[in-house]
């Protein structure tokens, strides 16, 4: 890129600039600083260096930052901002900041993070690269505001931008319908909550997203679950080893597909939930789960994408005589989408959980 210590990417809005961005952080080393993706029609801020999907744009009357139409919360915000205050550059490596304009133009949004590290890029003995996406429109503007001379400005296909595609990725998703069920005393899979079977409530979801959905089962579920259906047992070297097994015959079984993972156990998820998985999985993680806000730390393994790239590390793992695949997404390249709304990922596992679901919503 000429050496220039700082990138511009300048582009008409829903021009492929998120798509571009997004695999140059999966394709690249040394990459940090924040995304704003649009993620099922919702602004959200990647953490690059952490991984972390945080809340950025919101419909409820919160404390929020109004931009035209839209509103972005002012915790977002500041948590980017510290985040990006904190990165230590390291020698070749690259910062980006998404997106610089209207609010940086006032000295609000990104402002603090923004100046921060212009005046760092401009130290002579600075050896790495500041990229700044600008609208196209402001371009000139900010450009004057925050006196960048010697900038190279190019789009987000530029060639010394960005050279390698990720593989298109083909989903499959599959429902988990468990095993025993000994603390629930009955098959969760079965169980109604929503006036319909449980493994056929989530896998009505795919349908709906056009997914082709695959049913995990035992041989004894296999005998309850309707026709229409595809199902798949287990196999035999995976058997009894918990979701694991499930897992591993759906990508024996489709080798080229890549995975959404949902279990039965979880009464409350949504439609959308799976959206926002099938949406993010086109941009090269290992995988990607959802995080509880009150607990970054526990990645929820069961309602999660599992990219084939990963396949053949799941598989030496297991060979390895590990089978618990939370594990495994510490372990991974994995994106964490955190929530602030956990309810969803409560899972059900007693008569009491069942029972206190029929009583809310009789």
């Amino acid at each position: 890129m000429n050496n220039a210590k700082i990138i511009i990417i300048s582009q008409p809005i829903r021009s492929g600039k998120t798509t571009a961005l997004m695999n140059r952080i999966n394709l690249i080393t040394d990459t940090d600083g924040i995304l704003s993706p649009d993620v099922n029609g919702v602004r959200k801020i990647l953490l690059i260096g952490k991984k972390n999907l945080i809340h950025f744009e919101t419909l409820k009357p919160e404390d929020t930052t109004v931009i035209g139409r839209f509103n972005f919360l002012n915790k977002a915000f500041d948590i980017s901002n510290d985040y990006l205050i904190n990165i230590q550059p390291k020698e070749n490596s690259e910062i980006i900041i998404d997106e610089i304009g209207k609010l940086e133009l006032i000295e609000k949004g990104f402002f603090k993070s923004l100046t921060h590290h212009l005046q760092l890029i401009r130290q002579p003995n600075s050896n790495h690269r500041l990229v700044l996406i600008v609208r196209d429109t402001l371009l000139k503007e900010v450009m004057s505001k925050f006196n960048i001379q010697d900038a190279k400005v190019i789009t987000a296909d530029h060639s010394d931008f960005n050279n390698k595609t990720l593989k298109p990725v083909i989903l499959s998703g599959l429902v988990l319908c468990g095993g025993k069920s000994s603390r629930m005393g009955a098959d969760k899979a079965f169980l109604k909550y929503h006036q319909q079977e449980q493994y056929k409530f989530i896998a009505q979801h795919f349908i709906n997203l056009k997914i082709p959905v695959l049913i995990s089962c035992n041989d004894l579920q296999q005998k309850k679950i309707s026709n229409e259906y595809a199902f798949l047992k287990d196999d035999v070297e995976f058997k009894n080893n918990g979701p694991i097994s499930g897992l591993l015959t759906a990508f024996r079984n489709k080798p080229d597909d890549s995975i959404i993972l949902v279990g039965c156990d979880y009464p409350l998820i949504q439609q959308h939930h799976i959206e926002t998985l099938a949406s993010l999985s086109q941009y090269g993680f290992d995988a990607i789960c959802y995080v509880r806000q009150s607990n970054h730390t526990i990645n929820e393994p069961l309602i999660t994408f599992y990219n084939n790239t990963c396949k053949e590390k799941l598989f030496h793992s297991f060979a390895s005589g590990n089978t618990s695949i939370k594990t495994l997404l510490d372990e991974l390249n994995t994106l964490k989408i955190i929530v602030e709304d956990e309810s969803f990922l409560k899972s059900f596992d007693t008569p009491e959980d069942f029972r206190s679901f029929q009583k809310i919503n009789s």
